[in-house]
């Protein structure tokens, strides 16, 4: 029998990729100029930043469509374009890392589990760690940022608990002989990691992506929006 030795979930650190959309969907709305109903032009799925082309995961002719339609359907251009639109500017750039580290991306959940990996989230005009003109677009689309799974499924979770990020835990309980010995509470790592307002809004796109987008095929009835 071949066992599982490793458990990549806590300590194995990669590019999330889409995942990551959420997070930047999330500092777009938390700049207040951003809203589900703007539109942002997609050019049928393909954009050039500097030398460096980008496409969606799938073709299609769509030339402008709705921030809301965007998350929807996972473009890569649309959410590149629209953080690069908000953040591009070299003085709005750092204001990008701020809001990721706001939603503690930069940092571990603290499981009680050895061996969790570090994230790691590029500051701003870090030449030594590669920032470049094109780090912010492929940054927005999950890519030049590196978090375990567990760190992403925390942040979802925090967005789910209306904004509340609270420390993943294994054990509620120890008993021994069906008598309690020791309790272990959820612990509260944030309070709320955005406002009330964004927050509604990307847990109203969630939904929207099982009910309209990439994820129709996992739609149940046993889940009642």
């Amino acid at each position: 029998h071949l066992w599982e030795t490793y458990n990549y979930a806590i300590g194995s650190a990669t590019e999330p990729g889409s995942t990551f959309k959420l997070a930047s969907m999330l500092a777009l709305l938390e700049t207040g100029y951003v809203d589900l109903d703007d539109s942002i032009e997609i050019d049928g799925g393909h954009v050039t930043f500097y030398k460096d082309e980008m496409g969606d995961a799938y073709p299609h002719n769509i030339d402008t469509t709705t921030v809301q339609h965007v998350f929807e359907m996972s473009s890569n251009v649309g959410m590149a374009k629209l953080v690069q639109r908000y953040f591009g500017d070299s003085k709005k750039e750092e204001k990008f890392i701020e809001y990721l580290k706001e939603f503690n991306l930069h940092l571990k959940t603290g499981i009680e589990v050895d061996g969790e990996a570090a994230p790691y989230i590029k500051e701003a005009f870090d030449a030594s760690n590669g920032w470049s003109g094109t780090t912010l677009p492929w940054m927005s689309t999950g890519y030049e940022v590196m978090l375990t799974p567990l760190q992403m499924l925390n942040f979802y979770n925090a967005v789910a608990n209306d904004g509340q990020m609270v420390k993943p835990y294994l054990v509620s309980e120890v008993r021994e002989y069906g008598n309690t010995v020791d309790r272990f509470p959820p612990t509260v790592i944030k309070r709320r990691i955005a406002s009330k307002r964004s927050i509604e809004k990307v847990q109203f796109l969630l939904e929207q992506v099982v009910l309209n987008g990439t994820a129709k095929k996992l739609k149940t009835d046993k889940y009642n929006f």
